[in-house]
């Protein structure tokens, strides 16, 4: 089971869409519920920060956008998330743009960003 906290601006989106577009909303409560119980297990890992931090792309059903999220190895049961991006394709440069604004917003110092 993991623990779902948000950054501040996540948050803050997360209540817009709330507002904005109720149909996403739920679809994105329902993935968080998922995740939360089922743990990270066949969710998408984009990439590793500093060999200890993975970055993940949860993929909601649609009209929902994906959730970028990090989890720190050395903290098992919490998953943080940093936004809400809204991409169209998963190249090495998207994922690793991805990796390091999730690390950015976490607070995390790069030195290693390795790509999957």
């Amino acid at each position: 089971m993991l623990a779902i906290r948000f950054t501040s601006a996540a948050r803050a989106a997360f209540r817009a869409v709330a507002v904005s577009r109720p149909v996403a909303w739920v679809e994105l409560d329902a993935k968080f519920g998922i995740v939360s119980s089922a743990g990270l297990a066949g969710e998408r890992l984009i990439a590793n920060v500093n060999g200890e931090v993975d970055v993940y792309l949860l993929d909601p059903a649609s009209p929902a956008p994906a959730i970028l999220a990090v989890h720190d190895s050395r903290q098992e049961g919490e998953l943080l998330v940093v936004d809400f991006p809204v991409v169209s394709s998963l190249s090495f440069n998207v994922k690793k743009a991805l990796a390091s604004q999730a690390a950015m917003a976490a607070g995390i110092i790069c030195f290693t960003i390795e790509v999957f």
